[in-house]
């Protein structure tokens, strides 16, 4: 198994890593704490597709409580519950399906804009 050096040189503040790749290490870190609760913000946003199916899948096997913020529609159907806000207030909360379903719901109008 090669090994690259790069990995384990490391300038403050990970400067010569790319942004992907100190991603990577803060969620790997995290993850191995193996906490009951996450709350993430686009933690996946500077990898590639193959490495966040691996990290999504990783999680959902946890199991943990798992909430984040993510632009991406792929990562928010894998949740059983949805706790929507708005301006930093609760404008709802339901089972994912509740919400989809409810043609009311902010949820389910930001979701159709999308589509």
């Amino acid at each position: 198994m090669l090994i690259c050096r790069s990995w384990f040189s490391v300038a403050e503040d990970g400067e010569n890593w790319s942004a992907g790749r100190r991603q990577l290490v803060c969620l790997a870190r995290v993850l191995l704490q193996r906490r009951r609760i996450l709350v993430l913000d686009e933690a996946t946003a500077s990898v590639d597709t193959t490495t966040d199916n691996v990290i999504q899948r990783m999680i959902r096997e946890d199991k943990p409580l798992y909430g984040h913020h993510d632009g991406s529609s792929d990562t928010v159907i894998d949740h059983d519950l949805v706790l929507f806000l708005d301006d930093g207030k609760i404008v709802e909360y339901d089972a994912l399906s509740q919400l989809l379903n409810d043609t009311s719901s902010a949820f389910s109008k930001l979701v159709n804009e999308f589509l």
